[in-house]
């Protein structure tokens, strides 16, 4: 799977990904426990779309299953930033909030 991310990286413009594409394939890997791969298929996702709301949030899942509040938050405030209506990342930070209280 990392080779997959690698090739995906080398490869730059000469292979087309769109960001629903990625998130999808890290979302299919989280949920089949490769956790730090997802990580990085999101974190090129962030790379490639740093505008998006959509890949923060998915980032933001995949550290919260990992672990590591920190690099949870930043990531779901980000996503909260670029869209203030984002009810998942609100309810999120609200839990981890509550968490460090």
């Amino acid at each position: 799977m990392k080779a997959s991310i690698d090739k995906i990286k080398k490869a730059g413009s000469a292979i087309y990904y769109d960001e629903i594409s990625i998130d999808q394939i890290g979302f299919g890997w989280m949920n089949n426990g490769y956790i730090s791969e997802a990580i990085e298929g999101y974190k090129l996702n962030v790379d490639v779309f740093p505008h998006s709301f959509s890949v923060f949030n998915s980032l933001g899942e995949s550290y919260l299953k990992k672990g590591g509040k920190k690099i949870v938050k930043k990531n779901f405030q980000k996503s909260l930033e670029l869209n203030p209506q984002n009810v998942n990342a609100k309810r999120i930070l609200g839990q981890l909030k509550k968490e460090t209280n």
